[in-house]
């Protein structure tokens, strides 16, 4: 880590010497509170680099679940579209059976009643 934090060691030896503190006691507690500050303290580099990783982490998860959901999505769609399938097939039929009736049974009876009525004006005629 970098040097996190600006400390006054100067001050702070002052403020020891005049509680009680012999020089020697007050150096060594301000250089060790300066190591222990730098060791323990964050820097605003080390967060940004916390931070990145974490981002990247994230953004690889979420990219691995978009994946698998897009999948699971395309799966559904294909199932979705075979059952659409199935179900247009019987009505693509009705179609072409109503028009096998049409002819099969609608035109004979056209022809016959044609027939009839003509049977019919020739005995009044």
């Amino acid at each position: 880590m970098a040097t996190a934090a600006a400390f006054d060691t100067h001050r702070f030896i002052q403020n020891l010497i005049k509680s009680g503190f012999t020089v020697q006691q007050a150096e060594t507690l301000a250089y060790e509170q300066v190591d222990l500050l730098n060791s323990n303290l964050a820097t605003t580099q080390d967060l940004d680099a916390k931070l990145a990783g974490i981002r990247r982490a994230h953004e690889s998860g979420l990219e691995e679940i978009r994946r698998v959901h897009e999948a699971k999505l395309e799966e559904i769609r294909r199932s979705h579209q075979s059952k659409l399938a199935d179900i247009r097939r019987p009505h693509n039929a009705k179609p072409q059976s109503a028009k096998w009736f049409v002819i099969k049974w609608i035109y004979p009876a056209f022809v016959v009643q044609g027939g009839l009525i003509i049977a019919i004006l020739k005995l009044f005629d």
